[in-house]
Parts: C-alpha cells; structure tokens; sequence
C-alpha cells in the first residue's frame, strides 16, 4: 500500500543497517516508520525488536520526533550501535511513579556506541525516591559517543559511566538531575562542552578516572541541599586529568574539588599530574573557587577564582592547596574572597605571579614546608 511505498522510499539508501522508529500517537506521519510503538507500549518492552532489525554488526536506529514512555532499562546488546533522535522533539520521558530502578539507555561490555540528539526526562517531583534512575548508563563501553543531549529531572545521574575507556560527552545540556554526569574507574574520557547545571549532587563527578580530559563545560549553580555543600566539579583519587576552560561558579560548596580517596592516604596515594587552567570559579558560596587536597605534582594556572565565600561561610579561599606536594600555582586572578587569595600548606610548592589582591585576611597564607614564592605575586 502508499505507507508501504512511502517508507520504503524513506529507506532508500539507507539499507538494513537503519530502522527508523515512531510513536503511533505522538509522530507525525508515523507510518512512514519502519517499527512503530504503539500506544501504551514503551520503549524497553519494544526495544529488542527494533534491535532485532539490525544486522547482527550493527547500525542506526533513528526515533523520530515524538513522546516516547519507558519504565525500565533501554538494553543496547551489541557493538557498533547509534541511537538518534531529531533534537528535543524527541522526548524519551520516564513513566511518572516508576517501580524499579533503572539505567535509562543502558550497554554492557559494548564498543562502537553513540546516542544522540534526543531529550529524556526523568520526571524527578513524580517519582520514589527510594528507586535510583540515571538517563544514559554504560557499563565497561570502550569507543563510544553521547552527544547532543538533553537530559534533565533524573533522581541519580544524567549519565553515568563506569569503567569505561574512550568514551566522549559532548555538547549535552545536563541538568536538574543529581549528578548530572558520574564516572567511576574509567579511563580516556573527553567531556567538553557541555552544560551541567543545576545539580544536587556534584555536577560533574569523577572517581577513580585517569588520563581524561574535562574543558569548556558549565558546571554551575548546583543546588544546595542541608547539610551538604553540592561542587561544581569533584576529582576523587584521580590522576592525570585535565581541567580546563570551564565555568565552575555560584555553586553552593566548591567551584573545583580535588580529593584522595582516603584524607589519611599515604603519599604514594596521592592525586598526581593534575593541569586544572583556565577555569573560572567565582561566587562560590559556602567555600573555595578550588580546593586541591593531597595533590602531587598538580599545574595550577590562569585561573579566575574570585569572590568566594559568602555571608554564613566560615571559610573561601580563591585556591585552598591542602596537604599537596610539588604543586605549581602561576598567573591566576584570585581576588575579594572571603579569606585568602591562596591558602597553602604541603611541600616545595611554587606560587608565582598571581593576582591576590583585596581578599577578607590577607593575600597568602603561607603553612607549607620549603614553599618558593616568587616575586611577582600581588597582595
């Protein structure tokens, strides 16, 4: 028949490697479609069927502009998968008061992945906060790609990452959910350029991630909860990671927080070869534009961390380097914050040529050991 006709021309060129998905009420000319949802299915009760139109090597599922429910986890079971939607017009949204926790778009052992271009919304305010939902969730993925994103109101992570190996996040809008993005025993991750904002939780978490790169991303605005002091970005026991060129201000603890895993750690358990530049940490309320505690050999530079510390603050610091080793602070602006422009304790750390101007205290604080400032710096 012409719907027949129709989606076959749709197809035309594509080949089997692309299915093209509908919603039977919420697209427009769905069937046009090769795999339509009907109404009152949802997208993980359908998703192996869609999957099955593949080759078993792979290809593209494109979902077209609609409303698409789920209430359960979108299962990718093969390499060399691409999810697409059409922008926001295409709105995974979680079923309001869904019983279970679950992974969203979720990939196990998997290569060769990307998911983009769609919107998914965790409907946060009607959900059980005693079920955790993040909207991406890959589990040992290696080679992959989220990029394009909108992922908002999700009661754990936007999305979440754990040990994975050169996976990319790239121009996402991830907001309102509670880490907007959570890494953990990864390696070789880029995340650039998207907008984190608004988290409850640390906006872009790191733990156990190593040789990543982490720049042009806003990490702002985080959410203050009681009692808990929410970071723009957060490094637990990583090393060789780059920090750059990101917005980390009005956040209600830190802009950047650089931790070890245990605050006892010996030395050889330190952060080490950490480059955090460029980033702009300003007006972070209840404490520092960047604290950095047990560092080694951390490259400090051509940061803003202005007015930090606020009215019922105890404590803001422009950079607080706690505890650190061999560390280099040069050509930053740190000035009117709460307390010091630069708090310093550790060993053989060199500051040089930073702006310390007009804090609440003084310029430096100097506690280290063997700490060599330089001329140049301005208090």
């Amino acid at each position: 028949d012409w719907k027949e006709k129709r989606r076959r021309k749709l197809d035309r060129g594509r080949g089997p490697a692309t299915v093209t998905v509908a919603h039977e009420t919420t697209s427009n000319a769905p069937y046009y479609a090769r795999f339509i949802i009907r109404a009152g299915q949802t997208v993980n009760e359908v998703f192996a069927q869609i999957l099955a139109l593949l080759p078993p090597e792979g290809g593209q599922i494109v979902f077209m502009e609609g409303v698409y429910e789920y209430d359960g986890d979108i299962i990718i079971d093969r390499d060399n998968v691409s999810i697409k939607g059409q922008g926001e017009g295409t709105k995974f949204v979680l079923k309001a008061g869904t019983t279970s926790s679950t992974g969203g778009i979720t990939a196990s052992g998997k290569s060769g992945l990307e998911i983009s271009d769609l919107a998914m919304n965790g409907q946060r305010e009607q959900q059980n906060e005693e079920y955790f939902h993040d909207g991406v969730y890959l589990i040992n993925c290696r080679n992959s790609k989220i990029s394009g994103l909108k992922v908002y109101n999700f009661l754990n992570r936007g999305a979440r990452l754990q040990g994975c190996e050169e996976v990319e996040v790239l121009s996402s809008t991830l907001n309102d959910n509670n880490n907007n993005l959570y890494a953990e025993d990864c390696e070789n991750l880029t995340v650039t350029g998207n907008n984190a904002r608004k988290s409850r939780a640390d906006c872009i978490f790191f733990t156990k991630t190593n040789n990543s790169i982490i720049t042009n991303n806003f990490c702002n605005q985080t959410v203050y909860q009681q009692y808990m002091w929410i970071n723009g970005i957060r490094l637990l026991g990583c090393n060789s990671v780059t920090v750059s060129d990101n917005v980390c201000s009005e956040n209600s603890g830190n802009g950047i927080l650089v931790e070890a895993l245990n605050p006892f750690t010996p030395d050889e358990e330190m952060c080490l070869d950490l480059i955090i530049s460029g980033n702009q940490c300003n007006s972070n309320y209840y404490h520092h534009g960047m604290k950095i505690f047990k560092a080694k050999r951390a490259t400090i530079t051509n940061n803003t961390c202005c007015f930090n510390g606020g009215e019922q603050s105890y404590e803001g610091n422009g950079i607080d380097l706690d505890s650190s080793d061999d560390c280099s602070i040069q050509n930053n602006t740190l000035t009117d914050n709460l307390s010091y422009g630069i708090s310093i304790s550790g060993r053989k750390n060199l500051v040089t040529n930073n702006d310390c101007q007009n804090n609440g205290v003084n310029g430096i604080y100097n506690g280290g050991q063997n700490t060599k400032l330089d001329p140049g710096n301005r208090t």
